[in-house]
């Protein structure tokens, strides 16, 4: 299986997105839902041109679990990870992230 943004709606029929990684494993969904696939795909962009910079993840801690948060340039939190039992396993997702989001297609159910 190949990584990919995942793009469909949610359960309030709204869009969203996520990357899955090349193992299936969801990295990173979008902050907010979307109206519009212009939208959502204006924030895709983004994700795309600097999820291989580093200095973009903000990683956080809540009650013993990892999870990340991608920034865009301006600092807005545009994606957040799921919660990670440990520390590695949150920058193997941070890798992951990096180097497959730029080149990952948008794959959508809409």
């Amino acid at each position: 299986m190949s990584s990919c943004i995942e793009l469909k709606k949610n359960d309030e029929g709204r869009l969203c997105f996520a990357l899955k990684g090349s193992n299936g494993d969801t990295l990173f969904t979008s902050c907010k839902p979307y109206i519009t696939k212009g939208s959502a795909g204006l924030d895709i962009d983004i994700i795309q041109h600097n999820c291989q910079h580093d200095a973009l993840y903000e990683r956080q801690t809540s009650n013993g679990k990892h999870f990340f948060n991608l920034q865009a340039p301006d600092h807005k939190v545009i994606a957040t990870s799921p919660m990670f039992d440990s520390e590695e396993s949150l920058e193997a997702a941070i890798a992951a992230s990096r180097a497959e989001g730029a080149s990952a297609p948008i794959q959508s159910s809409l």
